[in-house]
């Protein structure tokens, strides 16, 4: 399995474009560390298109984890 991990992303619209794409590609499971915003804004929903589903199943996890 492939994972999108993305560390400290900062715009809800970038994390809903990227979802579109893991879509596109039939990735399922994206990983958001530290985001500095919410990946379940509107903005985000509206970008992902198809692949809402993508973002509510996004694991957040804290930095030190890793």
């Amino acid at each position: 399995m492939i994972s999108v991990v993305l560390v400290k992303p900062q715009e809800p619209g970038n994390i809903g474009a990227i979802a579109r794409a893991m879509g596109n590609f039939e990735l399922k499971e994206l990983i958001l560390i530290e985001p500095l915003c919410n990946h379940l804004e509107e903005e985000a929903f509206s970008r992902s298109k198809h692949a809402k589903a993508i973002l509510q199943k996004a694991k957040v996890m804290p930095y030190d984890y890793f």
